[in-house]
């Protein structure tokens, strides 16, 4: 009889441990998902707070610059606000930047290469663009292409779809663009002179792209405003 209960009570015991096993394991898994799930709310959080930032950013990048009657200087910078710490939005004058639509075919050869596309690639771009289509956002060229998010990111500082223009005003230029197009370093005045005077062009002068410079002097592009044309810039393009 005694070794009966003692069994019984073995088996008890086991029974309970396993369905403590089991229930530890259930609170295990159950936690992963709900950590699992606010970490995605707060990253879903964070990037909708961003895009709202951005999209009031572009705004006030327009209505403070768009009255302007003459081109904007290049060191022209407005303090603000970016994930709680100072920043300052930075304009680029697109004509500084190569225009994918616009570009002389050599030039645009230049900067593929230097970006790593392949003739292929770029041959299918300029099979798209004459059917004919045109480019409504740098991305776009990406997606044309099937390129990766690597050369999206690399083109936001170089590349722009709103100067018109074969050519760059290489005096607005980002100097990183000069040394693609050169194949050269050193300074401004140098990569000028080193650049081809085919690949000239006049600056825009009113279509701007509108940056955000962090605290670790990281570009966040917001998009393209058009000033002079009235009391308030004209957005063109968010990014």
């Amino acid at each position: 009889m005694g070794m009966t209960y003692n069994k019984r009570r073995g088996f008890a015991l086991i029974v309970v441990l396993s369905t403590l096993s089991i229930i530890t394991l259930l609170f295990a898994i159950a936690s992963s998902r709900v950590v699992s799930r606010l970490s995605d709310t707060r990253t879903d959080s964070l990037v909708a707070h961003d895009a709202l930032v951005k999209a009031s950013l572009l705004a006030l990048a327009a209505r403070v610059y768009g009255d302007a009657q003459t081109p904007l200087t290049p060191d022209v910078i407005l303090p603000v606000q970016w994930r709680g710490e100072d920043a300052s939005l930075v304009l680029q004058d697109a004509g500084g930047l190569v225009d994918l639509n616009t570009a002389n075919p050599v030039m645009l050869e230049q900067l593929a290469d230097a970006l790593g596309v392949t003739s292929a690639q770029l041959e299918g771009y300029r099979l798209w663009r004459r059917t004919p289509l045109r480019l409504q956002r740098t991305s776009d060229f990406v997606r044309v292409i099937g390129g990766d998010t690597e050369l999206r990111e690399s083109l936001f500082p170089i590349a722009t779809v709103f100067s018109g223009r074969p050519g760059i005003a290489a005096h607005l230029a980002p100097i990183k663009l000069l040394e693609i197009l050169t194949g050269s370093t050193g300074s401004r005045a140098v990569l000028i002179q080193d650049l081809s005077i085919n690949w000239v062009s006049a600056p825009s002068g009113s279509n701007y792209h509108v940056n955000v410079m962090n605290k670790d002097d990281q570009a966040i592009p917001l998009g393209v405003i058009n000033i002079g044309s009235g009391a308030n810039g004209l957005i063109v393009s968010s990014f």
